[in-house]
């Protein structure tokens, strides 16, 4: 019976654009939890799917897409952007979905063996993934008001510190798109 455990309800949504409604595993759970490479699905279709053969999935009240990185690897966790392509897909957490679309890297921490996550920002149809936050120093102001160049005032919100989260700018950001004429 442990291989039942910790399924969810969730589906899975196939490259064609088909969605098949099962249950989900993909990770053992916290202290020494493993993230799969593959999610588990139980329902119709195959038993096991990696990202590159489903374009997103939803366990519970989480929702994944499958996205191409360049090395998802230490690459990742040291430079200040990523830029999508069709190899090296790995499944990214959604956090917010509008304009900007706010992504968490799930990973495994080597030293505490606990999920932890970087966040990203991508905006809608770009192919660039930016980092947001550089670990406890906060947002990286300088990369993320550059990114949002598209919008002065909140580059400038970022750049005055004014937005402390990554949360607060994929908001306005989404907001500002939303309303333009009243901003």
């Amino acid at each position: 019976m442990l291989g039942q455990k910790y399924f969810e309800e969730g589906y899975v949504v196939l490259n064609n654009g088909d969605t098949i409604i099962g249950l989900v595993k993909d990770r053992t759970p916290d202290p020494f939890g493993k993230l799969y490479k593959k999610i588990k699905f139980k329902g119709e279709g195959k038993s096991k799917y990696g990202p590159d053969e489903i374009s997103s999935y939803k366990k519970g009240d989480a929702l994944y897409e499958s996205i191409g990185l360049k090395d998802a690897g230490g690459f990742l966790q040291q430079d200040y952007h990523i830029t999508s392509n069709e190899k090296g897909k790995e499944f990214i957490r959604v956090v917010h979905r509008g304009y900007v679309n706010h992504y968490f890297l799930e990973f495994q921490d080597a030293d505490s063996g606990y999920f932890d996550h970087f966040s990203y920002f991508k905006k809608e149809n770009g192919n660039e993934l930016v980092r947001t936050t550089q670990g406890l120093f906060g947002l990286k102001k300088k990369r993320l008001a550059t990114f949002f160049k598209d919008c002065p005032t909140l580059a400038a919100k970022i750049r005055n510190k004014e937005l402390k989260s990554a949360h607060e700018v994929a908001t306005f950001y989404n907001e500002w798109k939303r309303n333009q004429k009243t901003f």
